[in-house]
Formats: C-alpha cells, sequence, structure tokens
C-alpha cells in the first residue's frame, strides 16, 4: 500500500529552520495566526448593479481563507450576482454569490482562489464586494461579511 504526503506535512518534518524540499512552501506559509475580519454593513438601500461596497483593507503578507470566509444577512438583500475580490480581480475570493435568500448565511463560493490560500498583494489589498445584479435591497438591513486570513 502507497503513503502519500500533503504539502504542509512535507514541509513540517523538516528539521528546524531548515529549507523544506523543493516546490513546497515553508512551515511560516502553511500556519500561523488565524483572524477574522468582521465586517458588518447596514444596507443604504440605493445600492444598484455595478456597485461596489468597500469591505477591508488587508496587509501584505496576509493569506485569504476563502473556505472559511462568509456571508450572512438579514432579509432584504437581494444581490443576485454578487464577487468579492480586490482591483485586478473582482472574484479573487468570491464569485458569483446569490444573497436572495432571506436569513443568508453562506460561505464564499466560486472565487479564483477558492483551493487555496491567496496571498495579499504586495503594498495590501482592499477587499471589496461588486453587487453584479442587485434585485432589491432594504435601508437598515445588516450584512456581515467575515474573511477569514492567516496573519504571522
Amino acid at each position: 500500500m502507497a503513503s502519500f504526503d500533503a504539502p504542509l506535512y512535507t514541509s513540517q518534518i523538516g528539521s528546524a529552520g531548515q529549507t523544506p524540499a523543493v516546490g513546497y512552501p515553508p512551515a511560516k506559509q502553511s500556519a500561523g495566526k488565524m483572524r477574522l475580519a468582521i465586517i458588518p454593513y447596514t444596507v443604504d438601500g440605493a445600492e444598484n448593479s455595478g456597485d461596489t461596497i468597500n469591505l477591508c483593507k488587508l496587509k501584505e503578507g496576509a493569506r485569504v481563507i476563502t473556505q472559511f470566509s462568509r456571508v450572512a444577512s438579514q432579509a432584504a438583500f437581494d444581490v443576485s450576482d454578487m464577487n468579492i475580490g480586490v482591483a485586478g480581480n473582482d472574484n479573487k475570493y468570491a464569485d458569483a454569490m446569490d444573497t436572495t435568500d432571506a436569513e443568508l448565511d453562506q460561505p464564499f463560493i466560486g472565487g479564483d482562489n477558492r483551493f487555496v490560500p491567496a496571498d495579499v498583494a504586495e503594498g495590501g489589498e482592499i477587499v471589496f464586494a461588486t453587487l453584479v445584479t442587485v434585485v432589491t435591497t432594504t435601508a437598515g438591513q445588516l450584512v456581515l461579511f467575515l474573511i477569514a486570513f492567516v496573519d504571522e
């Protein structure tokens, strides 16, 4: 029977201070302090298709973990297509999310970096939501964006 090693395991079994095998990330890039950006947004009611919501700025060196990131909303934040991303890649973290369900609570889905931690570019990145297709929004409703990231 064969035994296979995940990249994290391979990088962790090396001696302390040693460079891991070629092609594998150093242990500090595979683990770190998990942080959560908790971003409440109160709906204005004037949001339209094509608008953006600036969510936060992540510092250089952070790595976004999209599998642990999510959005939750009260009723009446009906956006049938929403992306979460950065300048130059508006669907880096989530793509075509549908928030039309009442009492929505769902993980980020479909982004370009959905299977691997996404490095934050040099100088940091402003993360924003693009409201591609807005059905309706109601002023005063709360939308909660949770962005999980690893920070050294």
